[in-house]
């Protein structure tokens, strides 16, 4: 199997953990990043770098992993050099440079939805689509901690798209929007609760004023409820009712691979740029959900 080249645009926080799982998956990496600390690092988890992308040398694919706020730019910039792209969400904070992007590449951009590839949420979406449980009636999914590392876009657009894009993995669709409401302090938006869909019903919550962090998603189906908890939860715990004792529900556990989802993401990004099968979220469904949470900031009343 031949050694892919992979390009990096940014090494944060986030993107060491994009860099040491390409290296895993055996990339050779080159890391563009204008922070000379960011490249120390990545030089350190044996990446090639260099301080902007004119220098970086031919590469097979691209992933981008800079402030959300820059993507957009970044993405125009990698495209130039007609290679497939993965970019971090959002991929684009507005609908006109949305639409723009996928017009002009719209089978070799993907943007990266890791929950996509969480291995709970594909037992969560298997368990939903064979209706073992009846059909669903409601979904309800928390994202919650306090505050955030990221400063150049508020909250709602770091944590909002997790969620509707486990919407999308879990129902096969994304519900529309019906209604939002936003959380403040301080004059920031820092939180939202956002409904959509009637039939079944989702309802997301999100903020960065909960003292500890939490990260779950409830599927409430006919006959029992299905909950994963946390990011590297081993097991989904289903709730049916007791007929016999109803106050206490009868309660099992089916067990979940505690494979990185982020390794997962990657991996199928390795294998597309091989000949392989696309990464999950195309150009089609990333418009889909950069216009829902649009339509879900304007209901809140978060933008014009």
């Amino acid at each position: 199997m031949s050694r892919l080249h992979i390009g990096q645009i940014g090494c944060g926080v986030w993107g060491l953990n994009i860099l040491r799982d390409l290296k895993a998956l055996g990339a050779q990496v080159c890391v563009v990043d204008m922070s000379a600390d960011a490249r120390a690092a990545a030089h350190t988890l044996g990446a090639q770098t260099f301080d902007c992308l004119e220098q970086m040398p031919p590469v097979d694919g691209i992933v981008v992993a800079t402030p959300a706020s820059s993507h957009a730019d970044v993405i125009n910039q990698c495209l130039i050099r007609q290679v497939p792209v993965f970019s971090e969400k959002p991929f684009t904070l507005d609908l006109a440079s949305a639409e723009a992007l996928a017009a002009k590449a719209p089978d070799r951009l993907f943007v990266m939805h890791v929950w996509r590839y969480h291995p709970g949420v594909e037992v969560l979406r298997d368990l939903v689509s064979v209706q073992k449980y009846g059909p669903v009636e409601w979904i309800r999914t928390m994202r919650a901690n306090w505050t955030s590392p990221r400063t150049d876009v508020d909250s709602i657009w770091t944590m909002l798209p997790h969620d509707i894009s486990i919407l999308q993995e879990v129902l096969g669709f994304i519900p529309e929007p019906t209604a939002a409401f936003a959380e403040h302090n301080a004059g920031v938006a820092n939180g939202i609760v956002a409904v959509l869909g009637g039939s079944p019903r989702a309802v997301i919550e999100t903020s960065t004023r909960f003292e500890n962090k939490r990260r779950e998603i409830r599927v409430h189906c006919a006959d029992a409820v299905l909950v994963l908890q946390g990011t590297d939860t081993p097991e989904i715990n289903i709730h049916r009712l007791d007929e016999n004792a109803p106050l206490e529900p009868i309660s099992e556990r089916f067990p979940v691979s505690s494979r990185s989802a982020l390794l997962r993401e990657l991996e199928t990004f390795l294998d597309y740029l091989r000949g392989g099968p696309s990464p999950k979220t195309g150009m089609n469904e990333a418009l889909k959900i950069t216009r829902t949470i649009l339509a879900l900031r304007k209901m809140a009343g978060l933008d014009d």
